[in-house]
């Protein structure tokens, strides 16, 4: 009986014995090295809040604005992360990613104007004195394509489009009571405490211009607005987006900027028995700090 060798042991590749992180380095860096760039930019914006939503008067028996603010007691004044990636290939092509969260939650022990509003084939109704703890949670991610079709020694301009995506979550705990019920369960007016929420993710394409202007050899001045309008089935939306900003080179690599920026989204979600409609805006400084591979 002949005894058989195993086979030799076949050499590891030295992508498989490479880190994922030095890997995607040196992907980086080779792209730089042909002309294109990768950067990542982390911040933090201080922004100041304004939330509406669309709700019914029970005593003048029409709609109006609920401040979230001022009447449910949200903070006013919050500090929230940022983080930005943008990969510029070619002279004039770029993709950009960005991601903006704002969560917050208030309580009210004693509601000054009774209100209804409309969720999942019932109406509910919050009565003067009530207690009600509010959460509402926005998360705004930005993706898209910019096509720069103006460039000068000092001025640069960009078309951006692309999609919003919106993540918009709200719950109500507390007093509520139910004052309307489908149609073919009796109606109840018993005082409940209990809660109701619900989440929406409206994307929402976008149009803008991007312009940047050079002041120096370390300094720049960028700008950029973006808005747009849907309506598609049971969902409709709104968004407008402006910010100004000044940029300090600390190298060819590393900046730092300070910015202000304006945002406003607005979500009309309407599906069969329900009635969700919502405008949140937030505006203020930010200070950016920014990498580029």
């Amino acid at each position: 009986m002949t005894n058989r060798l195993p086979p030799p042991a076949r050499p590891r590749s030295i992508a498989r014995r490479t880190p994922w992180w030095i890997a995607g380095l040196l992907v980086l860096c080779a792209q730089s090295a042909r002309g294109q760039s990768f950067e990542i930019e982390l911040g933090a914006f201080w922004a100041l809040s304004s939330t509406d939503l669309t709700v019914y008067d029970p005593i003048f028996e029409q709609d109006r604005l609920l401040n979230f603010e001022s009447e449910l007691n949200l903070p006013h004044n919050q500090t929230l992360a940022y983080l930005d990636l943008e990969y510029r290939f070619q002279p004039r092509h770029m993709i950009y990613l960005d991601w903006r969260r704002l969560h917050r939650t208030g309580e009210n022990h004693g509601v000054m104007d009774p209100f209804q509003f409309t969720w999942d084939n019932q109406r509910y109704q919050v009565d003067t004195g009530s207690y009600l703890a509010t959460e509402l949670n926005v998360d705004i991610v930005r993706f898209g394509y910019g096509y720069r079709f103006y460039q000068s020694e000092k001025i640069a301009a960009d078309l951006l489009t692309g999609l919003h995506f919106t993540h918009l979550k709200l719950g109500f705990r507390g007093d509520l009571e139910m004052t309307a019920a489908p149609t073919h369960v009796p109606g109840s007016y018993s005082e409940l405490h209990l809660e109701v929420a619900n989440s929406v993710t409206a994307p929402l394409p976008s149009l803008g211009l991007q312009m940047e202007y050079q002041l120096g050899k370390k300094w720049q001045i960028r700008s950029h607005l973006q808005a747009f309008y849907l309506s598609m089935g049971e969902i409709s939306g709104w968004m407008g987006e402006a910010e100004i900003a000044a940029r300090y080179h600390i190298t060819d690599a590393l900046s730092v900027t300070a910015a202000y920026s304006y945002f406003q989204v607005g979500v009309d979600y309407q599906p069969e028995y329900s009635d969700l409609n919502v405008t949140h805006r937030f505006y203020g400084p930010m200070a950016k700090l920014a990498y580029r591979f």
